[in-house]
């Protein structure tokens, strides 16, 4: 079965200090990539860092609106307490003009969390803006329909985020785009949002494995024809503008595989390798010599699996 016309959207997450490489930006943009900016995961959360990694972080969101011309602005808020969402939607507001706002809200789970979002974004009276849930909790994921009416007023995509799921269902090893489980949720959420909602497929850690993102999108796009993809990187982003590109009547649907593994030998193994190859200043790990990029919901859970294991030997 070939697919429509209907293109991968490309949403990539930038390191805000990128804002100053005009190449790696321009080349981004000539990919039609979304590019977003992160005020949850990214903010040093310490109390000496807090107000001074968030106040860089906008300083570039604002260099970045500044100096090239973009009609799209993607950004993940921080809902973890009220006034930092306010205080974000204030800062948001001294540095947009006639930007499309792209609101992700990260670990969303009722309608509840959902409307008290709405409201605050109402009192701030933003005109040009849609909102996209990020499904990252079982809560999330069980009140998906209702979480889509609640939204359809002010977006029509979704965003799904692998990593926070798995924590939060508490599975270890993570299941991630080599698992047949991860395309289970993928179906399941595309069943719920039918043929109106776009569906932005949660990131892909291996960086540099181009053939394997690309099998990824294509099984991506056979399930959903309304679809994104999340990127980390600009290698990743012309992945899957080629694959828009490409004659894809011809593409086959690809096969995925995961391997047997002794769950606390390999949480002994990620914890190394999380410690070892931890990114200086930032929540994640990138092993060198795969690029892959180790999350750090799927290094705590590893953590307290091995604490658990050395609990019950003694």
């Amino acid at each position: 079965m070939g697919f429509s016309n209907q293109n991968i959207l490309i949403y990539q997450f930038i390191e805000s200090e990128k804002v100053n490489d005009l190449a790696y930006i321009n080349t981004l943009l000539a990919y039609n990539s979304i590019i977003c900016f992160d005020v949850e995961d990214i903010i040093d959360k310490s109390k000496n860092n807090f107000e001074l990694s968030k106040q860089k972080v906008f300083e570039d969101i604002r260099y970045f609106l500044s100096n090239y011309k973009i009609k799209n602005l993607g950004i993940r808020l921080d809902l973890s307490y009220k006034n930092i969402i306010e205080d974000d939607l204030q800062r948001l507001l001294k540095i947009l003009t006639d930007q499309h706002l792209q609101i992700f809200l990260p670990k969303l789970s009722t309608t509840i969390d959902l409307e008290s979002i709405i409201d605050i974004i109402k009192l701030y009276q933003f005109k040009n803006f849609e909102l996209i849930p990020i499904i990252e909790t079982k809560l999330g994921m069980e009140n998906l329909e209702k979480l889509l009416i609640i939204s359809s007023e002010y977006s029509n995509k979704i965003a799904f985020g692998h990593c926070d799921y798995n924590l939060d269902c508490d599975f270890f090893p993570f299941h991630h785009h080599s698992s047949e489980i991860y395309w289970d949720w993928i179906n399941k959420i595309s069943q719920t949002c039918g043929d109106n909602i776009t569906f932005l497929n949660s990131p892909y850690l291996n960086l540099n494995d181009d053939e394997y993102l690309k099998r990824v999108v294509i099984r991506l796009k056979n399930i959903i024809n309304k679809s994104g993809q999340i990127t980390l990187s600009l290698r990743q982003s012309k992945v899957c503008y080629f694959f828009n590109q490409q004659d894809s009547q011809i593409l086959s649907i690809p096969k995925f595989h995961e391997d047997e593994v002794n769950q606390i030998e390999f949480a002994i193994n990620l914890v190394d390798d999380f410690e070892r190859y931890k990114v200086d200043g930032k929540n994640f790990a990138i092993v060198p010599a795969s690029k892959k990029m180790i999350s750090p919901q799927e290094y705590v859970k590893a953590k307290r699996l091995i604490q658990i294991d050395n609990e019950i030997k003694y």
